[in-house]
């Protein structure tokens, strides 16, 4: 009887450690399933976006908790995160992601944070909680995935096993992530190329209109003078000459422009810098463009004190073009040149009272072979490079161009310009930011006067 006892004890132990393991192997073969499960999820996504969407949705499902931030770099090289909670996927707030970053360079270590514990700026940077879940992938990834997990409740023992499921997803949904950027990048890359091939087709579709046009004009010119001979009389034949005469101008002004932008944009476009009489400039424009402008043109200029050094011929051909535009595309209305310093630099102001431009294509007109009206039945003829090419002459000027609304309707056109050019051997440093594309990017306010204030176009001293 004695010895029945020992035994019967000996197979009660071995029968609660072997249920003990058996339940320890259920519940880590449902972590597992679930694990895979959440794997499987994330691995057909195709957009960035929508793979941290998922993995968030995900981690919150693997550690039963209330909501879960997921961020990584996106395609553009900057931090995004996407909050998920009982509400539905949202972007995260830059508060939120900022702080999972600096919870990661804290400690790159998968944990529980009791976020009571932690400063203020932290906590309100979270969604409220009590404890978050932390985990990130390995940084040697080059493009980590951070998630942070919270829950209501205060930290646990039992949150052991749920930060470790979360660290075991993390590389998972960083492999995920990682495929959707990389999918992204390549569908961006053929969209653009498409977008390109679209445009070379107008281009090459728009240049065989817009050369043929004064080609033929001029080859039916020299025809008919060489067919009629003495039958035409002198006024006649003078008035043919002329017009050939303005098709070849026209023929010759598209030529250049191709080949300015050719320049500008190999960067063989070089600087002739030398001393600028800003008023002998402005009357030299006026002059030029009076004809096309048919009395419609006025100018003022603020005296410039002080030495102006930059490429007047540049500066030349920015104002004039600038000025063909607004008789174009504003065929009534007063059209106004202004000109003066701030500062640094100089301010030229070309404004319309035409039907203006929709903030949403006032960006868009700086573009190459761009059009508003892009049929080849447009009122308006051109290759759409004017406005191209005048950005990319105020940038080798050191400045920008941008496109306001002119007060009351119409089209004003800022050209703002360093006054002192340096030297073409010196390195030129636009003061604008560029966008893609080597386009400079519109300002975030208007150019500042050497007080520091807005300037209010058209309220110069005459």
């Amino acid at each position: 009887m004695t010895v029945l006892v020992p035994v019967a004890l000996l197979l009660v132990v071995l029968l609660f450690v072997v249920r003990r393991q058996s339940t320890a192997y259920v519940r880590e073969k449902a972590q597992v399933a679930r694990l895979l499960d959440a794997s499987g999820h994330t691995s057909r996504l195709r957009t960035f976006e929508d793979a941290l969407c998922t993995a968030a949705e995900q981690a919150r499902s693997l550690v039963d908790a209330q909501g879960a931030i997921c961020c990584s770099i996106d395609p553009h090289g900057q931090w995004f995160g996407v909050h998920v909670d009982g509400r539905g996927r949202r972007p995260a707030t830059g508060d939120a992601v900022e702080t999972l970053r600096e919870l990661g360079a804290e400690d790159a270590t998968a944990r529980a944070i009791d976020v009571q514990d932690r400063l203020l700026p932290v906590r309100l940077a979270l969604p409220p909680s009590r404890t978050l879940l932390f985990a990130m992938s390995s940084a040697a990834s080059g493009t980590p995935v951070l998630i942070g997990a919270y829950r209501d409740r205060r930290p646990s023992i039992n949150d052991g096993g749920r930060v470790a499921l979360l660290a075991r997803f993390a590389p998972q949904a960083d492999l995920s992530v990682a495929n959707a950027r990389l999918y992204e990048e390549v569908d961006n890359a053929y969209r653009q190329q498409l977008d390109l091939n679209h445009q070379k087709g107008e281009f090459v579709a728009t240049v065989s209109h817009e050369l043929r046009t004064p080609v033929a004009a001029i080859m039916g010119t020299v025809e008919t003078i060489n067919r009629l001979g003495d039958r035409l009389d002198a006024e006649r034949r003078q008035k043919l000459l002329d017009g050939a005469v303005d098709y070849g101008a026209r023929l010759s002004r598209l030529i250049e422009e191709l080949l300015l932008v050719a320049a500008a944009e190999q960067s063989t476009n070089t600087l002739r810098v030398d001393d600028v009489d800003i008023e002998q400039l402005v009357a030299r424009v006026v002059d030029e463009t009076s004809s096309i402008a048919e009395g419609r043109l006025t100018a003022t200029v603020k005296p410039v004190t002080g030495r102006v050094r930059s490429d007047e011929a540049k500066l030349h051909r920015v104002l004039v073009n600038l000025i063909e535009n607004a008789t174009k595309y504003a065929p009534e209305g007063p059209i106004e040149i202004e000109a003066m310093a701030a500062g640094a630099r100089l301010l030229f102001f070309v404004a319309d009272h035409g039907p203006g431009i929709a903030a949403a294509d006032r960006e868009r007109v700086f573009e190459r072979f761009v059009q508003l009206d892009q049929s080849l039945t447009r009122r308006q003829g051109g290759l759409g490079l004017g406005l191209y090419l005048c950005r990319q002459l105020a940038s080798s000027l050191g400045g920008e161009l941008v496109l306001t609304e002119t007060p009351g309707g119409g089209c004003t056109f800022c050209l703002a310009v360093t006054r002192d050019l340096p030297a073409p051997e010196a390195p030129i440093e636009p003061e604008a930011a560029s966008g893609p594309g080597g386009v400079l990017r519109r300002p975030a306010a208007p150019p500042l006067a050497a007080s520091g204030k807005p300037l209010r176009r058209f309220q110069v001293a005459n």
